[in-house]
């Protein structure tokens, strides 16, 4: 929602509670509002239509007349919103105001109090004169003119569920995990030496991941114990060691001390593996350099430990060592086969006018699994015909053979995130801000997308709206389920309580993100995830940091920190915190495993009035604020170790 028309989707219902609340309101400035919330109320019509039109097929006037009017959205909604706190009695003495003019960078201070009638009347004749300027500018440009192409959104299939529970069985892996298990385990005389380490090479999108954990879960019995971990391109050692030693004994290790370094985390796997036999899964492995600090934690002292890692790069498996295995695409049988069960119960079911699309279909797939799933899964909210599906295949556009592989899937994926109804493309993009292979919670999903409006209330609670977000994004193949077993359930049923991005997906919507100035990302060296230097903007509206720090961050040097809505920190902070009373209309504020802030750098928590969803973890505080206990009625939190 958010993408396509800002804050309209929240601003509009607050101005019309402004006329009917008890504010205190003349007649006269009741009417100026009404007036405002009719012009605004164009405007988001008008944006709701360009958000029809593939971001790639609309003029750059429209793209600047957009981003101006939701940025417009936003400002007046931080002001609203900081009158309506005050009108209502719930803001503390001395806060600093909010004026719509300095919200734009003027130095003239319009909102200083706002309680009287006057003043309001200013406040909305400026806001007034920004709104007709961006209205002039649609007439100019003739936005409500665009036509929008031809829509492939249709309802929710209710089949969808069983469909990606059948989708889940894996295709065209037996040959490749048997073909590994003989040379692991040596079960073959006939096949290759036994080995000790094997790497899985190949391509984001071939299945690596889902190969080495299908090893995983057929060997695993064999062993005395196990662990799975992700490395990721921007590895944190501590914390992958921290996960292996959980893994291999959660009663021990559960809660580890903060303070344990690096070289304690290796003696304590070392001690734990010395008399054992152990299955490791090291997936995700760009670099040598991680690799040679966590082979140090792997000595195996001939008790027969076996090693898999998945890789990308051909060259960090010949340094790795061991056996290689180099994993391909799909065969044209396999590839049929995931396509067909990701929408069908079995090929049968398949019409035979659609069998020769199908074809045309996958072979834009390029047999690659997760392009051939996310394109199936688009298909499977489709009626089962041939105008539709040939609709979806012409639209994924004609490549030749030699196209890059980065090209055939971002244009899959593209065509996916298009089809998207505006308030999922909103709540995907919202995931762009978490660090790689994070598994994301789906209450704190579903609470943070509710704190920032981004659900559209639809009869139920936005709390199970919102779930029905989640399940729809899984559905379409676009997030991947984590899910949580229960020892209580006879019936060994597992729920979906957290998903996680395949990283080719994460790596699509971090770049979508920057180009649509939707979030800004700044990763440990200092650098924005995702963006060029045409896509470096001044106006940050929600603000992620990953493992960030004073000496390579340049967050203190942005000016338009005031206007930040939601923060995410994950990692490191250092004394970036000690500014939290610059963040003033924050309303998501996420800090987890911040191991360096204390008690001291969360002393202005109070001062954040419009806050509505608060999570802290692994932080070293002891203590909250008092006047937190305040915002019951208002803030959502989830406060833990």
């Amino acid at each position: 929602m958010d993408l396509a028309t800002g804050a309209m989707n929240t601003l509009l219902p607050k101005l019309a509670e402004l006329v009917v609340g008890e504010y205190k309101l003349h007649k006269g400035v009741k009417g100026e509002i009404k007036e405002l919330e009719k012009e605004l109320t164009y405007i988001s019509a008008a944006l709701r239509k360009v958000s029809e039109v593939p971001v790639h097929q609309l003029d750059e006037q429209v793209k600047i007349w957009a981003r101006d009017a939701r940025e417009l959205s936003y400002d007046i909604e931080d002001v609203v919103d900081t009158f309506m706190l005050r009108g209502k009695g719930r803001e503390q003495e001395g806060q600093g105001a909010f004026s719509l003019k300095r919200l734009f960078g003027k130095a003239t201070d319009l909102y200083k109090e706002a309680k009287t009638n006057h003043q309001i009347h200013n406040v909305i004749k400026d806001i007034m004169d920004q709104v007709k300027k961006v209205s002039e500018r649609r007439d100019r440009y003739k936005v409500d003119n665009i036509a929008a192409g031809p829509s492939l959104v249709s309802d929710v299939d209710p089949r969808l569920e069983a469909m990606y529970r059948k989708a889940t069985e894996i295709v065209g892996i037996d040959g490749q995990k048997n073909e590994l298990i003989r040379t692991l385990m040596n079960e073959d005389s006939s096949s290759s030496p036994q080995q000790k380490i094997i790497s899985i090479v190949g391509f984001g999108g071939l299945g690596k991941t889902t190969l080495a954990n299908a090893l995983l879960q057929d060997l695993k019995a064999k062993f005395d114990c196990h662990f799975f971990v992700s490395v990721s391109f921007n590895p944190d050692i501590k914390k992958i060691f921290k996960n292996i030693l959980v893994q291999l004994d959660e009663n021990k290790y559960g809660h580890i001390d903060e303070a344990w370094e690096i070289n304690l985390l290796i003696n304590k796997i070392i001690d734990f593996l010395k008399n054992r036999r152990c299955l490791c899964v090291i997936d995700d492995l760009w670099k040598e350099l991680p690799w040679d600090t966590i082979k140090l934690a792997l000595q195996d002292g001939n008790r027969g430990s076996k090693i898999i890692v998945t890789t990308r790069n051909k060259s960090v498996a010949e340094y790795v060592g061991g056996g290689i295995y180099e994993l391909n695409p799909l065969s044209n049988g396999d590839s049929r086969e995931l396509f067909y069960k990701r929408i069908f119960k079995s090929a049968d079911d398949c019409p035979p006018d659609l069998s020769k699309v199908t074809g045309k279909i996958l072979k834009k797939c390029g047999c690659v699994p997760l392009a051939i799933i996310t394109i199936a899964s688009l298909l499977a909210t489709k009626p089962r015909c041939l105008v539709e599906w040939e609709k979806v295949n012409n639209s994924i556009g004609s490549r030749s053979e030699n196209s890059p592989y980065m090209d055939k899937l971002n244009t899959i994926l593209s065509l996916s995130y298009n089809d998207l109804p505006f308030h999922l493309k909103t709540c995907l993009l919202s995931l762009s801000k978490y660090p790689e292979d994070q598994v994301i919670r789906k209450d704190v999903l579903v609470w943070s997308w509710i704190a920032e409006g981004f659900i559209i209330p639809a009869g139920s609670s936005l709390q199970e709206t919102g779930e029905g977000y989640f399940n729809e994004l899984i559905n379409r193949g676009l997030i991947q389920p984590v899910n949580l077993w229960s020892p209580f359930d006879v019936f060994g049923e597992t729920e979906v309580y957290a998903c996680q991005l395949h990283d080719m997906v994460l790596e699509f919507i971090i770049k979508l993100s920057a180009e649509e100035g939707f979030g800004t990302t700044l990763l440990s060296d200092g650098e924005q995830a995702g963006a060029s230097s045409l896509h470096q903007r001044e106006i940050t509206r929600r603000l992620s940091l990953h493992n960030s720090s004073t000496t390579n961050a340049p967050i203190n040097e942005r000016k338009e920190l005031f206007k930040v809505r939601s923060l995410d920190v994950f990692g490191h902070a250092d004394l970036m915190m000690l500014a939290l009373s610059r963040f003033r209309v924050l309303r998501v504020l996420q800090l987890e495993d911040c191991s360096r802030l204390d008690n001291n750098h969360l002393k202005d928590l109070c001062k954040l009035y419009l806050l509505k969803f608060l999570r802290l973890q692994d932080l070293n505080v002891t203590e909250l604020p008092e006047s937190i206990g305040k915002w019951q009625a208002r803030v959502t939190g989830d406060i833990g170790h």
